[in-house]
């Protein structure tokens, strides 16, 4: 499996701990579902986080941190459908063009799903995204095609960490669009001189 980050080892921890957002856990389902090879590695994760908790000793919980009474106005409204999600994320993974592209400035689409700080984004073949870093923390899935970055080049199934001290500006490889599942927590800021006009057209 491509070498993607040395905090591949803290994602699967924070997946095994339940302690990742929606956005981010959601896309280490995908990535587990594309690259079996790796659930092993989650599962040990899974093990090593129960470990931990057997050696931590039990304390009473403030009053402050218990979650309030649910309203009597009725139910919680409920979280996005993960069925209806997931097949989404299947057609784009097939490389089909049946879901409702967005085009966006310099080229590319965007596909936004009804979870927060989750979308796809299908980039042409031959194009890519002007050098930019990130507001936040960011986590890219590859589901078709390729791309590559100064890090190297990945492929479906692989992830890409990146956060505001990652600088890049990833292209297409191969005559194939390149679609991806993104999780991010902050958003895009390009690098280019001509970036400040156009910033917002990226999100």
């Amino acid at each position: 499996m491509q070498d993607v980050s040395h905090d591949y080892a803290a994602l699967m921890l924070d997946y095994a701990a339940g302690a990742l957002p929606p956005a981010f856990r959601l896309l280490v389902d995908v990535h587990l579902d594309l690259r079996p090879e790796a659930r092993p590695f989650a599962a040990e994760a899974d093990c090593v986080g129960g470990a931990l908790l057997e050696t931590i000793t039990p304390a009473p919980m403030a009053a402050t941190l218990l979650p309030p009474r649910l309203a009597d106005d009725g139910p919680a409204e409920p979280a996005p459908a993960l069925s209806g999600l997931r097949s989404r994320i299947a057609l784009a993974a097939s490389g089909d063009d049946g879901l409702a592209w967005r085009p966006r400035a310099f080229g590319f689409f965007d596909h936004r799903l009804p979870l927060e700080g989750a979308y796809l984004v299908k980039i042409p073949a031959r194009r890519g995204i002007p050098r930019h870093t990130h507001g936040g923390e960011e986590l890219t899935l590859v589901l078709h095609g390729a791309f590559r970055d100064d890090r190297g080049v990945y492929r479906p199934g692989d992830l890409v960490f990146a956060d505001g001290n990652v600088e890049h500006a990833p292209r297409v490889v191969g005559d194939e669009a390149c679609v991806c599942l993104i999780a991010e927590t902050g958003a895009t800021k390009l690098r280019t001189w001509w970036s400040r006009p156009f910033a917002a057209l990226v999100h």
